[in-house]
Parts: C-alpha cells; structure tokens; sequence
C-alpha cells in the first residue's frame, strides 16, 4: 500500500497571537475585486497575519509583484519565533460555514510523488481540473525562496460510508475562533487515533484536488527543481466528497475589454462542443480570446459575476454547478475536467490560512 498521505509537523502560531487576525481567506479569492483585499489589510493593520505571507491573486500581475514577494519572504522569517510546531501529528477541523453548516476536514500532507497535473493519470493524487502551464511560473516565485508553506489546497476522498474523517477521536484543542468579514467559525484540534485513520486514507483507490490545484503544481515543480525530502510533501485538508455541508458551486466567467454584442455573435456559431455547459463555455472563451483579444477572470458567486459583466466592455457567461454523483468515477474514466468547471462552496467558505509546514 502506498503511503500517499501521511503525518506531518505544522506549525501554529502561539497563544498571544490574534488568530481571527492571522487568519485569511484563499489567495485565489476575490480575483477582480481588491476592495475585499483592502477590507483584509485594514482589519489586520500591524499585527501579525498569513496577509503578510501569501500573495493574493488579485496583486500577482501588479508591477511590484517582485517586492510583495521578497517582503512575504522577510516577514515569514520574523514571524518564525511566532510559531510552535506541532510534531509528526494530524489536525481534525470543524469549520462552521456562513451558511451555518458544519464542514469537517483533516489537516496532513500529500506525497507529491504520488500527484500529477496532468488532465490523465493514474496517480494515487489527481487533477480535477486541466491547469493553466503559464500560471505555474509566478507561483513558482512566490513558494521556490519561502520557508513554510501555508495552504489553502483541499482534497476530496470518496468514503460513501463516511467512516474515515467522521471517526476521527479528538484529542487537545488547538485554536477556536471567528473568521473575518462574516466567513463563519473554525476549530481544531490534534487526532487521536492518526495511524488508523491514515491507514484507511492510505487504503482508498485514490484522491481528488478539490481546491488548489495550480498550488500543488507549483508545488510540484518547485520540488522537482530541488528535491529535498521537505519540499517533496505539501499541507492540505482533505474533505469527504460526501458531507452534507460540501455543495459543488459554478464558477462563472466574466469577459472583459470585449465589444458583448459581438461575444455573444460569435458565441451563437461556436455551437455545442462539450457535454458539459461549463465545458463548452470555456472552450469557446478561450478560441474567442484567442482570435478576438480581451481577457478573462473566474468568479465565485451568481452577484458579483453579474455586477462584473454589466458593463459596455464586459460580458458574464453564467454556468450550472456540475452534480457530485459520479465524480470520482468520471475522473477515474476521462481525467480532468475542463479548468475551472467547479468550486467547493461559497467563496467565504473556502480555506482560510492558518496551519503552516516548513518546506526549507
């Protein structure tokens, strides 16, 4: 059997730190609206906070990007004498979302031996979603000089019978806190009986990148440059594909610097090409781009998508959520589906940083 998840030492930070501060939500979130980036940084003012360690998407093609780097870089070696480590162990969480359900997940790390991005693969770790080569090298930069890696990534495992993250024993609580900006509560802590739970996640066919998919390539490549045994593993949450509190979200798409007349012109001919609408949506945005120049973004949430899109230049292709039936059986039968064809939960729900691993 291959011990493609495992325990790991995560760091946490210590008990004077406000942790609803250190706290924030998924660098790839809120990618065309910076006014909630700016919310964060004014909450978070001059305390320590994973805002200082991570680079939001919303910044990673801003002519400074080089700078929120090296400055990520410098803060995460002041904040080192901030961090306990929590040796050879696994976490349990119960993340309380904004809409009040509870979502139960268990922090480990992956074996990147066992992963692959690529859209078909018969690894024990596998893509769900095709990624985007040309969006691996500026986070190659951001993770390749860090010290810890703090993850958002989430990984799906198919336990119909819901005897794996369910069974968990709790041991000593960790942290219990609030989220910012409404995001619900979270609380953690250390597993009990870890070897026999990894032992059954050991045990199944095989996982899913849930959310993260291009972190854990960029991962991947930055252990492939240098492969000490640290880097060779990356931070995680995996989530049973069948809780009740996991719904499937669409991600929609927003079209911008384009003449929507002629976007939807064009749309009209492109016909049905992909079984899936979401698929078919985004083969033809990316012909469109192609041919007809503009640029696209990936957007959380029926409200801001359409606000997005109601301008002269701007047209939104709102997409059905994709069904959880099957899931693992389609990615087992044809690979990845189409990039971006599926979003766990609301925005405000995604991962929230907070755990960490050293990777140097």
């Amino acid at each position: 059997m291959s011990n493609f998840f495992t325990k790991t030492d995560i760091l946490l930070p210590k008990g004077d730190v406000d942790m609803k501060k250190w706290a924030v939500i998924a660098c790839d979130q809120y990618t065309s609206e910076p006014e909630y980036w700016e919310k964060v940084k004014n909450i978070v003012g001059d305390v320590p906070s994973t805002l200082n360690i991570i680079i939001p998407e919303v910044y990673l093609e801003n002519h400074d990007v080089e700078d929120r780097i090296a400055n990520a870089n410098k803060k995460i070696a002041e904040y080192m004498d901030l961090l306990t480590e929590h040796h050879d162990c696994l976490i349990y969480i119960e993340r309380v979302q904004s809409d009040g359900k509870v979502r139960q997940g268990i922090i480990g790390a992956i074996d990147l031996e066992h992963y692959s991005y690529e859209a078909i693969s018969d690894t024990k770790i596998r893509s769900t979603e095709g990624t985007i080569l040309d969006r691996i090298p500026p986070r190659v930069k951001v993770r390749e000089n860090a010290q810890i890696e703090a993850s958002h990534v989430m990984i799906l495992i198919d336990d119909t019978k819901k005897e794996i993250i369910e069974q968990v024993e709790k041991g000593d609580e960790l942290y219990s806190f609030d989220l910012m900006l409404g995001a619900g509560s979270i609380k953690g802590w250390k597993i009990e009986n870890a070897d026999e739970i990894i032992n059954k996640i050991n045990a199944l066919d095989f996982l899913a990148v849930g959310d993260g998919n291009h972190s854990l390539a960029t991962a991947k490549t930055v252990y492939q440059q240098n492969k000490n045994e640290k880097a060779r593993y990356a931070l995680v949450e995996l989530v049973n594909l069948h809780s009740d509190a996991l719904e499937f979200e669409p991600i929609h798409r927003v079209l911008f610097d384009i003449n929507p007349k002629h976007v939807m012109e064009e749309y009209k001919k492109f016909g049905e090409r992909h079984s899936l609408p979401v698929g078919n949506v985004e083969m033809f945005i990316q012909k469109y781009l192609k041919d007809f120049g503009g640029r696209v973004d990936y957007i959380h949430g029926d409200d801001a998508a359409k606000r997005l899109g109601d301008t002269p230049t701007s047209v939104t292709f709102i997409v059905p959520a994709i069904p959880k039936d099957g899931f693992f059986a389609s990615i087992k039968k044809d690979g990845a589906l189409p990039r971006k064809a599926f979003s766990m939960g609301h925005s405000d729900d995604k991962r929230f940083y907070i755990e960490s691993r050293k990777i140097k």
